[in-house]
């Protein structure tokens, strides 16, 4: 089984061109609630060159897109798609899909691939996207050179930090979630030196010689203790972000051996259940894929929300069916013609022959009594 996101991988299923065509998964559905906005970008990169990008090819990434962005879409999301992005169309996307955060309650961005995670300014851990056109740096040998050559990359945005989606989808005005779906761990072994510039001290967080070694199965990890591979655990999420990852700092995650990778093949069974907040959903993504690895990946969730939970999809009210009648309505009053006909010696029962404005007649008794009547339209009985 392929081990996924050593670099990121990206959904979706259309392909978003380099002129940046941004493609709808469809037209706006008319269930669409109209009284809250929602957006997503959905990321899926699969077609690596392992030749220039150093980068092994990954099978499932393609389908987890199209699927997590035909969920969205039903759950009401305005969604873009990107298949297979270079660095320049995943950068463009980002600053198309961040103009209008500002105006929109939910915003979720969802990424499949390849994925790095490395240590930044000593302490704080930034998780990196690899586009298809990822450019390794050239550094013959692990060391001082290949740390500067990778701090290059990062500084003139030839690779794509998962801060650059942070800080705009924290905008929206209930909650920003991203799901990383991809590996956490360095394939590069960077020596422990003083950089300058944004990428300032890379530590190691792998211990291989080179990103072109690819393990086959994930190493166990532990819900309490953070991999061995990991040097820090420590991710800052800004205020009203959620950024739920595949696999815990350090380690890696499964392209899985079917259609989906654990992790998507577990959101699309969870997210957007009926009357189901978000954080008891990511609670269950997590458990079920930390089931189907045999505890080999564990998700993780970093950040909170502010002012509260948030339900995707309202609960669903049954209507009764087949319920027996307690109160049955009560019998209609007879007519005086049913009345008449029920028994031909009406006058006796004290009926009269009319009923109208000015009408009078004389009802007769069983007892030889008999009285006049006069009625304004109303029976006196």
């Amino acid at each position: 089984m392929i081990q996924r996101r050593q670099f990121l991988s990206t959904l979706g299923s259309f392909t978003l061109a380099s002129n940046l065509a941004i493609y709808p998964l469809s037209a706006q559905s008319p269930r669409r609630q109209k009284s809250l906005k929602r957006q997503a970008l959905v990321i899926g990169v699969q077609d690596y060159d392992p030749v220039s990008a150093g980068l092994s090819k990954l099978a499932t990434p393609i389908n987890d897109a199209k699927a997590v962005a035909r969920k969205l879409e039903s759950l009401n999301f305005e969604t873009i798609l990107l298949i297979d992005p270079g660095t320049e169309t995943l950068w463009r996307a980002i600053e198309k899909f961040s103009a209008n955060i500002s105006e929109t309650d939910i915003a979720i961005v969802y990424y499949a691939g390849h994925g790095l995670q490395a240590t930044l300014d000593g302490a704080v851990t930034e998780q990196f996207f690899a586009p298809t056109d990822f450019a390794a740096p050239s550094a013959a040998a692990p060391g001082p050179e290949l740390a500067e050559a990778f701090g290059r990359a990062v500084a003139e945005r030839r690779i794509i930090g998962l801060s650059q989606i942070e800080a705009p989808i924290r905008a929206a005005r209930k909650v920003g979630l991203v799901f990383w779906d991809a590996c956490r761990n360095n394939p590069y072994y960077i020596a422990p030196v003083a950089l300058s510039g944004p990428a300032a001290s890379l530590s190691r967080s792998a211990t291989k010689a080179s990103m072109r070694s690819f393990p086959r199965t994930a190493p166990s990890i532990s819900s309490s203790e953070p991999s061995n591979n990991s040097p820090t655990i420590r991710i800052d999420t800004p205020e009203g972000v959620i950024i739920h990852s595949a696999t815990q700092p350090g380690n890696l995650a499964d392209d899985g051996a079917g259609t989906h990778s654990p992790y998507a093949a577990a959101l699309l069974k969870h997210i957007g259940k009926p009357g189901v907040g978000i954080y008891e959903t990511l609670r269950a993504i997590a458990t079920e894929v930390k089931l189907t690895t045999d505890g080999k990946q564990l998700p993780r969730i970093d950040g909170d929300l502010v002012g509260g939970d948030v339900i995707l999809a309202p609960a669903i009210i049954a209507k009764p069916t087949n319920i027996e009648k307690i109160a049955t309505k009560p019998e209609p009053r007879p007519t005086q013609q049913a009345r008449k006909t029920a028994s031909p010696s009406g006058r006796q029962n004290g009926t009269v022959d009319c009923v109208g404005q000015g009408c009078s007649s004389t009802a007769k008794f069983s007892d030889g009594k008999s009285v006049t009547i006069t009625t304004n339209g109303v029976s006196p009985f």
